[in-house]
């Protein structure tokens, strides 16, 4: 397998370990600002992920046969992840309903990131040449990094 596939299944494993230890310290945590807090921090590693995946990874996998509904299925779990993502961040930690509806937000990621590692990383490593892995980490790498700037600003401007 080509050094590129390796290199972006890397940072998406990567990505993907530090959205699970957010979610580890959110799930014990029992203060309601902390668990604000820590809901800000999985947002700022997430909602780039997100983004960075649906500009460059998806598509490339959408434009192949055997990739094409694994890419489409994963846009669609990435829409209602963001869905409840945003309804959970505009509630205060202190809500009655704020833990069950992290607890969603969780299963719903962790079943994507399992999917991803278990299937989807298989399916772009074997329909998708190395020059275009190429093309797509590059293309992955500066979605990801545009998006983590822009939700920068914005948290600057607030």
């Amino acid at each position: 397998m080509a050094k590129a596939h390796d290199e972006l299944t890397g940072i998406l494993k990567k990505d993907h370990q530090e959205v699970k230890a957010i979610f580890g310290k959110l799930e014990k945590e029992k203060d309601a600002g902390t668990r604000e807090e820590l809901l800000d921090q999985l947002s700022r590693v997430l909602e780039p992920h997100l983004s960075a995946e649906e500009e460059a990874f998806y598509p490339a996998l959408q434009k192949t046969g055997e990739g094409k509904e694994t890419a489409l299925q994963a846009l669609e779990e990435h829409h209602v992840t963001k869905l409840v993502l945003e309804e959970v961040m505009d509630m205060a930690g202190s809500e009655e309903s704020f833990k069950a509806k992290t607890t969603v937000l969780k299963e719903l990621v962790f079943h994507h990131i399992q999917e991803e590692e278990s299937e989807v990383f298989k399916i772009f490593n074997k329909v998708i040449k190395n020059d275009e892995a190429r093309q797509v980490l590059e293309d992955f790498r500066e979605a990801k990094s545009s998006r983590m700037a822009a939700l920068e600003e914005e948290s600057e401007m607030t």
